[in-house]
């Protein structure tokens, strides 16, 4: 059984129970320590720069945002409640993980709860689900990735936020699996190149393009895209991580985007730089921030 589906089978069987008496008064202090900490950080002049970032990137939808009566979707207020509980660097750490679990699981999982509401018992399940994933597998990464200059709590802070929410939403074993391999996004290349290559890879898949169909490709993009995937030529599969131009292009190529496809190789591959010149990028009009 491999690593990811032994964590999976563990969250999936861990049960309220099973915790020791100990860790729900801790639980109900993680949970006060969160919210203090992100209310001191509500009259920080840097998180009204976040705020108008948040709103500019985001939809609105059902979610709270802390210390503010407006809401926004399950993704831009978990990015903000989360930035803001972090601000002042003073939310809760632990040793395993090297990090801070609460700052990265509480945003999530709150979240999760607004779409179904959970017992008490519950909430602590996940809570302590999610906070076990983050100091298990700081265990394994750290002292080593902090010397090489990666900060744990957003390295591993996804997964345990991961588990927290599968593990709030009942999920199964397989599914459980299926989240944790997602927390590392979709595809080995930059933030902002994965929702244009998910686009190309369904039209592919359920419109059957192909790549030498394409005549040309038009990306409406956010202002931050401009700013992260200005490469258009890259010369590397490195550089072409952060070339939206290079994701689109090897995608359509070769129909998937996984690590081959940022081999040293494909990246002189003169298909896919072909399709260079066929793709553009332009702000879209209503995320021009």
């Amino acid at each position: 059984m491999g690593f990811t589906k032994t964590l999976a089978r563990w969250i999936v069987d861990l049960r309220f129970d099973d915790l020791p008496k100990a860790v729900v008064p801790w639980t109900k202090a993680a949970v006060t320590d969160y919210f203090a900490v992100a209310l001191a950080g509500c009259p920080a002049e840097g998180m009204k720069i976040v705020r108008k970032h948040v709103w500019s990137q985001y939809a609105t939808g059902i979610h709270a945002i802390i210390g503010d009566t407006a809401q926004m979707s399950a993704e831009g207020a978990t990015l903000f409640n989360g930035t803001l509980a972090h601000w002042e660097e003073y939310d809760d750490a632990t040793f395993g993980m090297a990090g801070h679990p609460s700052v990265v699981i509480m945003p999530a999982l709150f979240a999760a709860c607004e779409v179904q509401p959970v017992t008490g018992k519950e909430f602590i399940a996940a809570y302590v689900a999610g906070v076990e994933v983050c100091a298990k597998l700081g265990r394994l990464i750290t002292p080593q990735t902090i010397k090489l200059g990666y900060h744990p709590t957003a390295i591993i802070g996804t997964l345990g936020a991961a588990a927290a929410v599968g593990k709030v939403w009942k999920f199964d074993a397989a599914t459980m699996e299926n989240a944790l391999g997602l927390a590392f996004k979709i595809f080995p290349s930059n933030f902002h190149t994965q929702a244009g290559v998910v686009a190309v890879l369904q039209m592919m898949r359920e419109d059957g393009v192909k790549g030498d169909d394409v005549e040309s490709v038009r990306c409406l993009t956010n202002h931050m895209t401009q700013h992260s995937l200005w490469n258009d030529n890259p010369q590397t599969g490195l550089e072409g991580k952060l070339s939206l131009h290079y994701c689109l292009a090897a995608a359509l190529t070769d129909g998937q985007l996984e690590v081959e496809q940022f081999y040293e190789s494909r990246a002189q591959d003169p298909k896919i730089r072909a399709l260079f010149k066929r793709i553009t990028l332009e702000p879209h009009p209503s995320m021009a921030g």
